[in-house]
């Protein structure tokens, strides 16, 4: 960690034309005492903010404890500074040393010693330089032997593993364990494997380290670890930037009645040409106990007989119009177009998220992902959520909760009301409605943020609200002689007025060209002589004159309300003007 301090110097000047003995021995004193504080708070704000990591140590049954572990090998970087906080009483007698052998060779050029061990504010700073060549190094003590162990030393890693867990209360309602963990619960984990360096990943393997209850030890492999995905990557692979995901489950014992189970994984790795290089060790997804990535002192998720339970329970649904609780937009004072019934261009559809606590624990950092909506049906173009925040895709926003607690916070027993919403246009209509999922939802125990829960499926969260499509044309023709007479050879000209009367867009094109732009039309034609017989005509010859939805054009599709003109000419022929007249019918599809 580096810190810089800043400060900015202000003099005031004071003239004093009568100096007093006393005023100014007053001024000298208090000056020089400002000088000393400032130089304290320079000193010490320079011994407090150079470790980048502070480590408690204690002392039981003449074995050193290291943040509570007996004895455990420290992995530490070349290049930092590691705080020992050696003030505990129970450290008396045993003074703390840095040496390369288990119990001798003392390195005083590696530390600095403040205090004396045992007492109040006794402490070390131990670095070892960037360029050091030194490979072995332990912390022993003076008097007695084989109270302390080994440093290991380590480069920082190109993945991060954490795990987070979660405590599936199997008690029924009633039962006098409900909403804690008891025997016959199930701790869900979920391991997290990230490449956060510049150059792939391969060869990636994963091994659980197991502690249950009654044990002293870590069991290798004590827990299965199955792969779940990676979002590309095979197993054991892992592109820049990638996530590999795995399941881990364990089942408390029926007869459980107190003990802790204890879980840590190591994961290897190659990249670069090299093999086995990448290391890395979990961390529980709590930095706030200090130990931020358990690669320097193992950090396992840990989880005892008599925590809480954290759960919580998310609904979604389509809003009634009658029941819809008023969110908080539009704007100001405006009186929007609710859909009340059948729905209809520039009304607005909502849905509800409702998020209940139901488990023994407070919630926090409550976290909504991935809220999408598609059509029913054709297009699965995504639409737009119209609300107040920035997030992309556009997530619910929050309304109320019951109890009061701000967004993101859930009580025991407190709900939360979130809502969106769309603006009903024409994409909805034509798609049959629109579909809308809400991807997960998260939070994490307030007293413990190591647990993370999660709803997330891909159908129970996803409503579906469906438009009936109502698909209805109207066709209007008319007749001319643009040549001026109706003998053989003179031209008719027919005028197809088409009008979309119904709610979805329709496509009036037959065939289109490789841009989809149309090359003829969906119409038909019965076209008979006055002695009945039928008279051919290309149909191929029709063409649009005009329209009022500007893509009938470039994709032959015609708008709801929306009218387009086409024209197609017949050229009289000797039998027709002999039968003395035609009939013509027009047929549209779409």
């Amino acid at each position: 960690m580096r810190n810089q301090i800043n400060s900015l110097k202000k003099v005031t000047l004071f003239k004093l034309l009568k100096p007093h003995h006393s005023v100014l021995t007053t001024g000298i004193t208090t000056l020089i005492h400002f000088l000393v504080s400032i130089t304290f708070f320079f000193l010490f704000s320079f011994s407090l903010f150079a470790q980048d990591q502070t480590f408690t140590v204690t002392q039981s049954g003449f074995k050193y404890f290291i943040n509570g572990e007996e004895a455990p090998v420290i992995l530490i970087e070349k290049g930092k500074t590691y705080r020992f906080d050696t003030s505990d009483s129970s450290l008396g007698g045993h003074p703390l040393r840095f040496g390369n052998s288990a119990n001798s060779g003392n390195l005083p050029n590696l530390y600095e010693k403040y205090g004396t061990v045992g007492s109040t504010g006794s402490y070390f700073d131990l670095t070892v330089p960037s360029n050091s060549s030194i490979t072995s190094l332990y912390y022993y003590c003076n008097t007695h032997n084989n109270m302390g162990n080994a440093f290991d030393f380590f480069e920082p890693s190109s993945i991060e593993v954490t795990i987070y867990s979660n405590t599936l209360d199997n008690d029924t309602n009633g039962s006098v364990n409900k909403g804690i963990v008891s025997a016959e619960d199930t701790i869900e984990y979920t391991i997290e494997v990230e490449n956060i360096s510049t150059s792939p990943i391969s060869g990636l393997t994963l091994t659980s380290y197991f502690q249950d209850i009654g044990e002293s030890s870590y069991n290798e492999n004590g827990l299965t670890l199955t792969f779940v995905d990676t979002g590309g990557s095979a197993e054991g692979i892992l592109s820049v930037g990638e996530t590999a995901e795995y399941n881990a489950t364990y089942i408390f014992d029926s007869a459980a009645t107190a003990g802790t189970v204890q879980l840590y994984v190591e994961a290897v790795g190659s990249s670069g040409g090299q093999t086995d290089n990448e290391l890395d060790y979990s961390d529980n997804g709590d930095d706030s106990d200090g130990n931020t990535n358990g690669d320097i002192i193992r950090d396992p998720n840990v989880t005892a007989i008599g925590d809480e339970i954290t759960s919580m329970a998310v609904t979604k649904v389509a809003d009634i119009p009658s029941q819809r609780l008023y969110p908080p937009f539009p704007d100001g004072d405006e009186d929007p177009n609710w859909y009340q019934g059948e729905p209809v261009v520039g009304e607005i559809w909502s849905w509800t998220v409702e998020v209940y606590n139901d488990g023994s624990a407070d919630l926090t950092n409550i976290t909504m992902f991935d809220d999408e909506i598609t059509s029913l049906y054709g297009s699965t173009d995504r639409l737009t959520i119209l609300n107040i925040q920035n997030s992309t895709p556009r997530l619910p926003v929050h309304v109320i909760s019951d109890q009061g607690s701000e967004q993101g916070v859930l009580l025991v027993g407190e709900k939360a009301t979130y809502t969106a919403y769309i603006i009903v246009d024409q994409e909805t209509i034509d798609g049959g409605g629109v579909k809308n999922c809400l991807g997960e939802v998260q939070a994490s125990n307030a007293n413990d943020t190591s647990v993370v829960i999660s709803e997330n499926t891909s159908t129970d969260l996803c409503v579906e609200s469906e438009t009936v499509q109502d698909p209805s044309i109207r066709v209007k023709k008319s007749a001319s002689l643009p040549t001026g007479g109706n003998s053989i050879g003179d031209e008719i000209l027919y005028t197809i007025e088409v009008e979309n009367t119904g709610n979805v867009t329709l496509d009036i094109s037959k065939t289109k060209d490789a841009n989809g732009v149309p090359i003829d039309w969906e119409f038909t034609e019965n076209f008979n002589d006055g002695y009945g017989n039928s008279i051919a005509n290309d149909l191929s010859d029709i063409t649009l004159v005009v329209s009022q939805d500007q893509n009938t054009s470039t994709a032959g599709t015609l708008a709801p309300g929306n009218r387009a003109i086409f024209e197609v000419s017949y050229t009289i022929t000797e039998l027709a003007a002999s039968s003395g007249e035609v009939q013509n019918q027009i047929t549209v599809s779409g």
